[in-house]
């Protein structure tokens, strides 16, 4: 429900109300020509609004809103106009003052904005039937798009590649990781994908009064019907049946058996979906729908998605969701809550559909960057902005405090922009939090942030994902992402004190510089990683692999490769082509490969040379194999094995004492 001030609230309920409509008609050329009252035809501007399909309450809908709107052409005035890929802003405004001078003051309400769809030419008025931005959507999906990927970015992704602006990556189940899209029919489109995702979630996407995409759910508005209404048993909702996409296919159940919401064919339900639940457990399970349909005075406030309370004819009170609306400025405004009753859906064989209305376009499209998009949209709010009110007020020390905001009482509005010496804060709730706005040190908080260049010392993103990155120099004393992927990753200098992502994924990253103090990741993993120096006082892995057909090989040309336990009792090091092992405080070892047909083994000052043989094999023992437990240096000429074995087994030395008191020596073997 859009937000009014109290003087409509009471007047809009009474029959005697008079509304006016202003159309605000933007041509390809960016030409305008304002169409009122005087120009449209009697019954002329419908609005048709839905969050559900009909028949029944659905999750995960992306339905187009739908503007009729009949031009008077008595006169022949519109000839010369073509409506061809026209842009319609259009407002429908309560009048609440007639003053004496016969002029009025009317509060005025956005509702939406729309491009042409159809256009038919009649003897005396022209009609145009005009879609919102969710048309936008209806083109095939072919996104780039590597996956795994999160939710949120799957719906990011596809806002920005059919051309619309969204409002927020925040909404349940955004970071679900998706693994794969090989489950995506070649017959999907943009608008079926926003839907799955909306499916997940436990929502429904909605494009807004200034053309912004929303990942939402039903809102209470406080809103009451008085107009008596026919109503239906209402239904329980108690459990989720979520069918995977997975080549193992299953079903999960949330909740309890009962009155079910079922999305199945959905080809982004992968892996575990149970980890889904809390969205719909906050959402929708345990909640009550009770189906109705009827007409109220017309109040362009309301909109679908609104929860609001109604009455029967014996006066009781019902609390209900509305899922579609067809607003009439000259005539009564239709609402209804579509659901099927409990025995409607056993008798059907099952399932609520969990998929969208079908209204493809073929549309083609140039796809334009996200920072276009949100250019575009700032143009097109600044073009039409509508003005604000301002309060003031005075401080005990002759300062003030100044408030912008969107209704003529400051008590009355939702939005407000508040201007202090501390800096300037934004409300979109009335002023209870302030969710935007940057203080008098420089420090900023936004939503969204579209931009051409950053340049920071510190940035930290629970997700960065881009298909290419690059930058001469990235800067930062602490990087930190949950996900760092892209296609190629490049930048000169990447140079941080702490550089952290739990994933870092890329077919190559390239670094001219790679400096920093702590450089940790869970995974990182990429065909290629070039730098010309990797500068770090830490770096952290679990594993380094390289596979492949050819070996796997470790090249060090210069520098030292150390190995060693937590507590440095054990050290293996490679320096200049040769290993090095050191035992808790003993000698070095130095283990040495000849090239001229010898193999030796020095330990300290004592060497042992063997032969080898032309196929490799060591001749120096006879073809007997020798293992020793210790090898000492009794003297500079002797060596002493102690516990050796031949062929396996091991010599012992034994002494036995006879009867007469003889001692004899000799060896053994076991």
């Amino acid at each position: 429900m859009q937000n009014t001030s109290s003087e409509y609230k009471e007047l809009v309920k009474q029959s005697g109300r008079t509304f006016k409509a202003k159309v605000i008609c933007t041509f390809p050329d960016n030409t305008q020509k304002i169409f009122t009252d005087s120009d449209i035809m009697q019954n002329g501007l419908k609005i048709n609004d839905a969050t559900s399909n009909e028949g029944s309450f659905d999750v995960g809908c992306a339905i187009i809103k739908e503007l009729v709107l009949e031009l008077d052409n008595s006169n022949k005035q519109l000839s010369d106009i073509d409506f061809s890929n026209a842009k319609f802003d259009v407002r429908i405004g309560l009048v609440i003052e007639q003053k004496y001078d016969g002029t009025t003051k009317t509060e005025w309400i956005k509702k939406g904005i729309y491009y042409t769809e159809e256009i038919t030419e009649n003897e005396n008025f022209v009609s145009i039937v005009a879609y919102d931005a969710m048309s936008k959507f209806d083109k095939p999906y072919n996104s780039s798009l590597r996956f795994p990927q999160m939710l949120l970015s799957i719906f990011s992704d596809a806002c920005t590649a059919c051309g619309v602006p969204y409002a927020s990556l925040v909404f349940p189940n955004s970071t679900f990781y998706v693994q794969s899209k090989d489950f995506i029919n070649e017959n999907t489109t943009y608008r079926d994908i926003i839907s799955y995702v909306a499916q997940l979630a436990c929502c429904f996407v909605r494009i807004d009064v200034d053309g912004i995409a929303h990942m939402r759910w039903y809102e209470d508005t406080n809103r009451e019907i008085i107009e008596r209404q026919k109503i239906s048993d209402g239904v329980t909702v108690t459990c989720a049946l979520i069918t995977t996409a997975d080549e193992d296919s299953k079903t999960y159940i949330i909740g309890h058996s009962g009155y079910a919401v079922n999305i199945e064919d959905n080809p982004l339900a992968q892996g575990a979906v149970n980890t889904l639940s809390q969205a719909f457990t906050n959402n929708i399970l345990e909640k009550t729908i009770t189906p109705f349909e009827g007409e109220i005075l017309s109040d362009p406030s309301i909109e679908a998605g609104d929860i609001v309370t109604i009455y029967d004819y014996s006066g009781n009170a019902y609390k209900t969701y509305i899922t579609s609306v067809t607003f009439n400025i000259d005539n009564k405004m239709q609402i209804a809550c579509d659901a099927e009753t409990f025995n409607e859906k056993n008798r059907a064989g099952g399932s609520q559909s969990a998929t969208i209305i079908a209204m493809a376009k073929k549309q083609a499209e140039m796809q334009i960057s996200e920072y276009d998009i949100r250019v575009q949209q700032m143009n097109q709010l600044a073009t039409n902005a509508m003005g604000y009110y301002e309060t003031v007020e005075s401080q005990d020390d002759g300062s003030i405090i100044c408030y912008m905001h969107d209704k003529e009482n400051l008590s009355d509005s939702k939005t407000i922009w508040k201007k202090t010496v501390d800096g300037i804060f934004i409300s979109s709730d009335g002023g209870k939090t302030y969710i935007a706005g940057v203080d008098k040190n420089g420090n900023a908080v936004l939503k969204i942030l579209a931009t051409e260049g950053i340049v920071a010392d510190w940035i930290n993103a629970g997700t960065l994902n881009a298909n290419l990155i690059k930058s001469g120099t990235l800067n930062g004393n602490t990087i930190k992402a949950d996900t760092l992927s892209g296609e190629a990753i490049k930048t000169g200098t990447l140079d941080g004190d702490t550089i952290k992502a739990n994933t870092l994924n890329g077919n190559t990253i390239i670094a001219g510089t790679l400096n920093g103090n702590a450089i940790k990741t869970g995974t990182l993993d990429a065909g290629q990683i070039s730098s010309g120096s990797i500068d770090a006082g830490m770096i952290k892995t679990g594993t380094i692999k390289s596979s492949g057909t050819n070996p796997t090989s470790l090249n060090l040309s210069t520098g030292e490769f150390i190995s060693s336990n937590t507590d440095g009792s054990y050290k293996l090091r490679i320096i200049n082509g040769k290993i090095y092992v050191t035992a808790g405080g003993g000698k070095e070892f130095l283990l040495v490969t000849s090239n001229a047909g010898k193999a030796s083994l020095k330990i300290e000052s004592i060497e042992y040379t063997g032969s080898i043989d032309s196929a490799g094999s060591d001749t120096s023992i006879a073809g007997k194999t020798v293992y020793t437990n210790t090898l000492k240096a009794a003297g500079s000429e002797e060596l002493n094995i102690e516990s050796p074995k031949i062929d396996g087994h091991t010599i012992v030395f034994n002494t036995r004492t006879l009867s007469d008191g003889t001692t004899l020596k000799y060896l053994s073997w076991e």
